[in-house]
């Protein structure tokens, strides 16, 4: 197996973006999480 350089500080923002993400859609109601999926998609 080839070794990979991986960036750690990339993928704990990758994993904060994802659990803030996930936060915050829990507590949208559901009409809005379209809405929100599709603003995050947009602004990344």
């Amino acid at each position: 197996m080839k070794s990979r350089t991986i960036d750690i500080l990339d993928i704990a923002a990758a994993l904060d973006a994802v659990a803030l993400e996930g936060y915050v859609l829990q507590c949208l109601p559901p009409e809005f999480r379209t809405e929100a999926v599709c603003l995050a998609a947009v602004s990344t």
